[in-house]
């Protein structure tokens, strides 16, 4: 796929950095304990990212989308990477069984690469156990579909659910102030936007030369879950040697 690439390094200025993408990377790692900004869930990670994502001509108009295609072929090489631990994928598209054989074909070779994947839950307000979305309700051992939680701890109002699929509710925001401004808004959640976004709906904080921005979704909870899950696995690893993989992540 065109939208295919690499991003590895800051000073890597070949493809454009979208708003999204940078907001979930801030908040799985963004470097903490340097006075400015915001810190990621687990700061001291690093990131290696794929960007998956390329213009494409719809029904509705030009959109920024995914082909499965392009994210299959990205998570083989993920698995081919073994120093990569967890992936976090906050994305999601329709329900088809020859996707989600697809896909859980992949997440199966992650899993015996020793990998862990989240997946944001989607922003529906559904059930995904009957309104399915891929790739969160993939049943794999090492798949983890997180749902988003307010201000309040509570399930936020968009996000999706389900009693069997999503474990958890992880921090995504509100956006109940952003239904009546228009933007989103401190009751969203805060981190890293690209420095040359200009749209206002991010609520843009700048400081020094770094810019900050709020958003919600369940796209913002899953890369909370995957820095604490990173954390918790290598203090898991370290704590018990000899458990195997699959056992790890059922602990």
């Amino acid at each position: 796929s065109a939208g295919m690439k690499y991003h590895t390094s800051l000073s890597d200025t070949t493809q454009y950095c979208y708003p999204h993408g940078t907001h979930v990377a801030g908040i799985a790692a963004g470097v903490g304990n340097n006075g400015i900004g915001i810190a990621g869930a687990y700061w001291r990670n690093k990131i290696f990212s794929i960007n998956v994502f390329e213009w494409v001509q719809t029904f509705f108009g030009r959109q920024l989308g995914a082909y499965n295609s392009s994210i299959l072929s990205a998570l083989s090489i993920v698995a081919s990477l073994p120093e990569i631990r967890c992936v976090n994928m906050s994305l999601g598209g329709g329900y088809s069984k020859t996707i989600y054989e697809a896909f859980k074909e992949a997440f199966e070779e992650l899993e015996t690469s020793e990998q862990f994947v989240v997946c944001a839950a989607g922003n529906s307000g559904l059930d995904i156990s009957t309104h399915k979305t891929i790739p969160a309700c993939v049943d794999t051992p090492n798949n983890n579909a997180v749902g988003s939680s307010d201000v309040n701890g509570n399930k936020s109002w968009f996000s999706n659910y389900s009693t069997n699929i999503v474990p958890a509710l992880i921090a995504g925001g509100s956006a109940i102030k952003s239904k009546i401004a228009g933007k989103y808004s401190d009751d969203d959640i805060l981190s890293t936007i690209p420095n040359d976004t200009t749209d206002d709906v991010y609520s843009i904080i700048t400081e020094g030369t770094q810019k900050y921005g709020y958003m919600a979704g369940t796209s913002m909870a899953s890369p909370f879950y995957c820095g604490v899950a990173n954390i918790l696995f290598q203090q898991l690893k370290t704590k018990y040697p000899s458990l195997s993989f699959s056992n790890l992540v059922k602990s």
